[in-house]
């Protein structure tokens, strides 16, 4: 939920988010057309709290999704109403 606020990114791009789409040295998301709204490469500039939510996220991972689901570690977390 604190990415959501401190990115302002819609609820599926967050969750559905992949840690290849993270740049942490340049401090940059790179949503892909294929996951975003509006079908265009979204670019999302990262806050140092950001930065460090997303280490301690990924914890030392560069693949796979950011939130993965349980038990199948390709999927992203699902089921939000």
């Amino acid at each position: 939920v604190q990415l959501l606020l401190l990115t302002l990114q819609r609820r599926n791009e967050v969750f559905g988010a992949d840690c290849s789409e993270f740049n942490l040295d340049s401090a940059c998301w790179t949503i892909p057309a294929a996951r975003s709204k509006n079908g265009r490469v979204h670019e999302v500039p990262l806050s140092p709290l950001v930065l460090r939510i997303l280490k301690c996220q990924m914890d030392g991972r560069g693949f796979g999704k950011l939130f993965p689901a349980r038990g199948a570690p390709e999927r992203s977390l699902a089921g939000f109403t």
